[in-house]
């Protein structure tokens, strides 16, 4: 890249910013919209489902308090859908990561 110093500077700034973009809330939540909103919320479940897996979102360590109270907000939802579908018939399993 010697030979192209203003790209370089340039790859290496878009890096950087793009890396920030990603690491902050605000990207990641970017970035999840789409798969998150492309199903509708089920209202009543498949006949012949046996299992649901609810896949974690993160928590927050510095929170004092018990584990649920350190769940972040989308954690928190996924896991009140996770109990709700399982509350309904028919009976299945959960699993949650």
């Amino acid at each position: 890249m010697r030979s192209r110093p203003k790209l370089a500077k340039g790859l290496v700034v878009f890096s950087m910013a793009w890396l920030l973009l990603l690491s902050s809330s605000f990207g990641s939540y970017w970035l999840l919209w789409p798969l998150e909103h492309q199903y509708s919320v089920r209202t009543a479940a498949p006949k012949h489902a046996c299992v649901v897996m609810v896949l974690g979102s993160g928590h927050d360590d510095a929170l004092m308090g018990e584990a649920r109270h350190k769940l972040s907000t989308t954690a928190l939802a996924r896991l009140t859908e996770g109990v709700a579908q399982v509350k309904k018939p028919p009976a299945m399993i959960a699993y949650w990561s």
